[in-house]
Parts: structure tokens; C-alpha cells; sequence
């Protein structure tokens, strides 16, 4: 299923999605085979998954031929491969192939260009994060906040004072840590490196009052200005937020950088190796935001100790400490990967 570059000169499978040759192959059985309706399945579905993406790849040179077909394809030029800023913009650890991108009926386009005028203009949303004057460190986290999240700072900053402030910190936290992994051309040879911020974000960058990421190519952008002056969100984040959530917001950036850690050599275009490394990867870059909201929401005071860890409970996944790739798979979908013809999962985005 991977490319043959993703092959050694021994014929020995490297790519991350760990295909061996032969894999088609493999998925043609015997009509006496209990597994052959099945694993025709699986082959049909994986050739009609390659087809897809190739007639998708061979139209990435054409702008408006993506347009036309509404599909959203990784970067594939040399660009990418040399560093190039337009390669590198598009070519983002978190760029998994193909998505496409459904119509949408033009009236429903019209009425939520409507409401975005009506609430920026007649009816703006104010903030609970109560700035004080000379206050620079939480104007700069406000800010930012409004300018690498969007969507997200509307809501984040009408929660109840206090609670929006650790929110806040939070969300930014998590943004600098996630342009760090989604940068590929500042790291391309460096990988090593990368893996190494990644792991000790929560106890060396989260530490240091004067952080700064200035001189090093990382992120674009709003992006970029937040790591260069990352220590203003450092020094709320130590002086502002209250002991419970910054516990929290230090477990689950620390949880976040091991996962992500785990997964910076992958080409996650080519998909997971099985449902287990997908539901870990998932988890790490997302489903960790919703645990460590509850459990901010917990030390806050607005939701009870009883909630803490349905995450933990639902999903054994979760369980367990360091690193994702130490953990071990879940139990639910274990059965499936326990041969060697394992489903390759293409991401759609986190």
C-alpha cells in the first residue's frame, strides 16, 4: 500500500504505515476461507482509497481542477522537499491526503455571513478575561488569542472570570505546542529535535519565564509571533492560573508532546498501521484538550470530581502514563489487528 520509495534496498517495508510486499495479495483468499468476504472488502475498499488519492495527487498542480473537484490534496512539489515556504506552508505533520469538501447550499453561506456582521457590528460579544492596565502579559495572551484561534476566542472569553483566563492560557499553551509538531521544513534532518521539544515542552518551556523561540522558523504568522514571545503566556500561566488547573494544563501538554512525539518520523498521508494507532494518535493531538477542559472545569469548582476520568474509564487507550507508544492497545479493537493483513486508516484531520 505505500509508495515503493517507502521500501529499503532489502525490500524491507520502512513507510510508516508498514506495508509489506505483497499486501494486496494477500486479501485474495479462497472462496472456502471464512475471511473472504471480508478481506475482499477491505482490498476493494484500499484500491478505491489509492485510486482516489491519484486522481486527486495528479490534479494538485492545477488550482483550479481542486476547486472544481472539491478536494483538498497534501503538498507534492519540490518545494515541500527542499524547504520552500510555499511547500512547507501546505506540508504540515498534520496533513493527512485527501478531504473532500462537501457542497453547501448557497443560502446557508449567506446566513452565516449575516450573523458574522450582525455579531461583529451591531451586537459584539465582550470579555470576561478582565484586563487590568499595565496588565502586558494578559493583554498579549488575549490578543493572540484572537488572532490563532478565531472561533474559538469568542467562546473562550465569555466563560466565567477566572475560569475564561485559564482557558485561555490553556488553549495558547496547546497552539504553540501543536505549531511546533506541525512544522516540517525548520525540522526536515532535525528530527531529533523536534521530538525533544516536543517531550519537554511541560517541564522546560512551560518553565521558563523568558521563552522564546526567536531566530527559529517555526510556524507562520500570529503562529510564529506566539512562540517568539511565548514567555508572556509563561509567566500566567505560573502567576495567574491556580494551582489545580495548572496541574492539569502541565499533565495534559505533557501527555500532548509524548503523543505527538511518538508519531514525528510518520507520514500519516500514507494513514495508521491499525485502528489502535489511530485511536492513540486521535487521542493525543484532541481527545486530550476535552480531558484537560474537565478537569480545569474540576478545579474550578463548575463540574464535580465524579466526571474527572470518564475519558480513562470509556477508552482504555487513555490509561496508563509516558508515551503513547507504551500504552498498550485497546481492547476493543485489538481482534483486528491481530494478524498482519491490518487496515490502513487514512486520517481526515485532527
Amino acid at each position: 500500500f505505500d509508495c515503493h520509495s517507502h521500501f529499503d534496498e532489502d525490500d524491507v517495508a520502512v513507510g510508516a504505515g508498514g506495508a509489506i510486499p505483497g499486501f494486496l495479495d494477500r486479501l485474495e483468499v479462497t472462496d472456502g476461507d471464512p475471511r473472504a468476504n471480508a478481506l475482499a472488502e477491505e482490498r476493494r475498499q484500499i484500491l478505491e482509497d489509492i485510486a482516489t488519492t491519484t486522481r486527486a495527487l495528479s490534479s494538485s498542480s492545477s488550482s483550479k481542477a481542486n476547486k472544481a473537484n472539491k478536494v483538498a490534496t497534501p503538498s507534492s512539489d519540490s518545494s515541500a522537499a527542499a524547504g520552500g515556504s510555499s511547500g512547507a506552508a501546505a506540508q504540515k505533520q498534520g496533513g493527512y491526503g485527501k478531504i473532500v469538501q462537501h457542497e453547501q447550499p448557497s443560502f446557508r453561506g449567506l446566513a452565516e455571513l449575516a450573523a458574522g456582521l450582525r455579531l461583529k457590528f451591531l451586537s459584539p460579544i465582550g470579555s470576561n478575561l478582565a484586563l487590568k492596565e499595565n496588565d502586558e502579559d494578559v493583554a498579549f495572551c488575549d490578543d493572540m488569542l484572537g488572532k490563532v484561534s478565531r472561533s474559538f476566542a469568542a467562546v473562550i472569553r465569555q466563560l466565567p472570570a477566572g475560569l475564561c483566563l485559564d482557558i485561555c492560557v490553556f488553549y495558547l499553551v496547546l497552539r504553540a505546542l501543536d505549531t511546533v509538531e506541525d512544522e516540517m521544513a525548520f525540522f526536515r534532518g532535525r528530527e531529533a529535535e523536534k521530538e525533544a521539544i516536543l517531550r519537554g515542552f511541560a517541564d522546560v518551556q512551560l518553565e521558563d519565564r523568558r521563552c522564546t523561540f526567536a531566530g527559529a522558523a517555526i510556524g507562520e504568522g500570529d503562529e510564529r509571533a506566539l512562540l517568539q514571545n511565548f514567555g508572556a503566556v509563561v509567566r500566567v500561566f505560573l502567576d495567574r492560573v491556580p494551582e489545580g488547573a495548572r496541574a492539569a494544563i502541565r499533565d495534559i501538554t505533557r501527555k500532548m508532546g509524548n503523543g505527538m512525539a511518538d508519531y514525528v518520523t510518520a507520514e500519516l498521508a500514507q494513514g495508521t498501521a491499525d485502528l489502535d494507532a489511530y485511536d492513540r494518535y486521535c487521542h493525543a493531538v484532541a481527545g486530550l484538550v476535552g480531558e484537560g477542559l474537565t478537569r480545569i472545569f474540576v478545579a474550578r469548582g463548575f463540574e464535580t470530581d465524579d466526571i474527572a476520568q470518564d475519558g480513562a474509564i470509556a477508552w482504555p487507550f487513555c490509561q496508563g502514563g509516558g508515551s503513547t507508544a507504551e500504552q498498550q492497545p485497546s481492547s476493543s479493537s485489538s481482534s483486528s489487528s491481530s494478524s498482519q493483513e491490518t487496515t490502513t486508516t487514512t486520517t481526515n484531520g485532527k
